[in-house]
């Protein structure tokens, strides 16, 4: 696979700001985001999963660098501070 194909590239949302890691991130937002996201959240905003990204980087005692502990930290945040979201699991 060419990674000059233009079939290779797609449209995302980039976030810019907010004091949070952007890979750990991007890799909440590829299992949660509403359109493509291995669980779906319906009504997930990039904002909201930065909000709960950013809070479990800077408080989560057992912060692993951004795994999946991390990331499965992040959706329980977001889902306690976002009571309108239902729980993708």
């Amino acid at each position: 696979m060419s990674v000059s194909s233009a079939d290779n590239w797609k449209v995302c949302q980039v976030y810019v700001g907010g004091g949070v890691n952007f890979e750990f991130l991007s890799y909440c937002w590829a299992f949660y985001n509403e359109i493509d996201g291995v669980y779906p959240i319906k009504g997930l905003t990039l904002q909201k999963m930065a909000d709960a990204c950013s809070w479990v980087q800077k408080n989560e005692p057992h912060w692993c660098g951004g795994d999946s502990d991390d990331r499965i930290s992040a959706c329980n945040v977001l889902l306690a501070s976002n009571p309108d979201l239902k729980d993708p699991y």
